[in-house]
């Protein structure tokens, strides 16, 4: 009988602890007690009693349970916290926080911070709340830095309708007047490289460490860092002027006049019988191309073998490439062009004749025709004016 007894203790028991564990787990609200761990969190702003007034009203943490790899994560506000003024350096977010536990007996680790925006970050963060690798803790420490560097911009601008004789060079020394922890730089920037932007300006982007100097172990805000500022590489003949805005963002705009080169020469050459089928034109039009670009265009007359002059060409280092020029013309129904030649030792373009021979002379001119019709007619008209009077007089 008693063991009847003890049989069924031992049942109701086991039935209690299933049903609280259940309950605990999928049940909540239950009204079963589920256990809570408790302890602090500290959060440390070093940002100079938000010198940059930009401070978040609100962080989230996330915990992570290392056992059931679970996360919770808990949104800690300005208004729910004790703040603590240290230095004048730090301010202190003190927060009791209270966790709800899982059947385990593990604690939480803190495994993110989120909700920091630049120029805060976050530096460190370190504790455990509950038992963690057999160790206990109570308090979770987060350090949050004001970060007092700073990026600039440094652009270069070029203003020389991109013809010139050499590859663009610009290089920038920025050197630091008041402040022994910045550094001497150099900026410079490619044509080709991830600071292009277009074909006549490029950008950098520079990071200042210290824009104030440090003076007792605090910046001195109103003594920003200063640099003086030099362009050491430059192109013959061209202009840098340096201008830099109240953020110390760097623009430097470079002047050109082109540079021009040598002027050519183009010659025709008409092969159509001396323009016997009357139709070479008073004039034609060659197109001067550099590369895959039109830059100009000439009209050379229809004298035969005449020189003309091929003005206004300019070195122009597309792509770091030398000027290629060409000319271009398209053939007419009347004649087909053909150019040989270069830049340097100057084209000949020659015109064949390709029209209709026999059509052409079977189709005089207009101005022929009337005046052939004229002298017919007088011709005709006197021949019956003398025909008459001789009529006339033998009667």
């Amino acid at each position: 009988m008693k063991k009847y007894i003890l049989g069924i203790i031992v049942i109701i028991a086991t039935f209690f602890t299933i049903t609280n564990v259940y309950a605990e787990n999928e049940y909540p609200d239950s009204g079963w007690e589920i256990p809570t761990i408790k302890g602090e969190v500290v959060i440390k702003w070093r940002d100079y009693g938000n010198r940059n007034n930009n401070k978040p009203d609100k962080i989230t943490i996330k915990l992570l349970n290392h056992d059931t790899s679970e996360t919770k994560t808990k949104v800690i506000s300005k208004d729910d916290v004790e703040i603590v003024e240290i230095d004048n350096v730090t301010t202190e977010w003190r927060y009791d926080i209270s966790i709800l536990k899982t059947s385990t007996e593990d604690g939480y680790t803190l495994s993110g911070v989120e909700g920091i925006k630049n120029p805060y970050r976050v530096r460190t963060y370190d504790g455990t709340l509950g038992k963690v690798n057999d160790k206990i803790g109570d308090k979770i420490e987060i350090v949050i830095d004001s970060a007092l560097d700073k990026y600039i911009t440094y652009t270069e601008h070029w203003n020389d309708d991109n013809r010139r004789d050499s590859a663009r060079i610009c290089g920038l020394e920025m050197n630091p007047l008041n402040n022994p922890l910045e550094e001497r730089r150099v900026l410079t920037c490619s044509e080709k490289s991830d600071t292009y932007i277009d074909e006549n300006t490029c950008q950098l982007e520079v990071h200042i460490p210290y824009p104030y100097p440090i003076i007792n172990e605090e910046p001195a805000w109103n003594t920003p860092t200063q640099f003086s500022y030099k362009v050491f590489d430059k192109l013959d003949n061209y202009d840098y002027d340096i201008k830099v805005d109240e953020e110390g963002n760097v623009d430097v705009y470079i002047n050109h006049e082109p540079y021009k080169m040598e002027n050519s020469k183009v010659k025709v050459i008409w092969k159509d019988e001396e323009n016997q089928y009357k139709k070479r034109p008073t004039s034609i039009t060659l197109d001067i191309y550099n590369y895959d670009t039109k830059e100009n265009s000439i009209t050379v007359t229809n004298q035969n073998d005449r020189e003309s002059a091929i003005t206004n060409l300019y070195q122009n280092y597309k792509e770091g490439k030398e000027s290629n020029y060409s000319l271009k013309i398209k053939n007419t129904k009347d004649y087909e062009f053909s150019i040989t030649g270069d830049i340097k030792k100057g084209y000949t373009v020659t015109a064949k004749y390709i029209g209709n021979e026999q059509t052409e002379i079977n189709n005089p001119d207009t101005s022929d025709n009337i005046l052939y019709y004229i002298l017919l007619t007088i011709t005709s008209t006197l021949g019956l004016i003398y025909t008459g009077y001789k009529l006339k007089t033998k009667n």
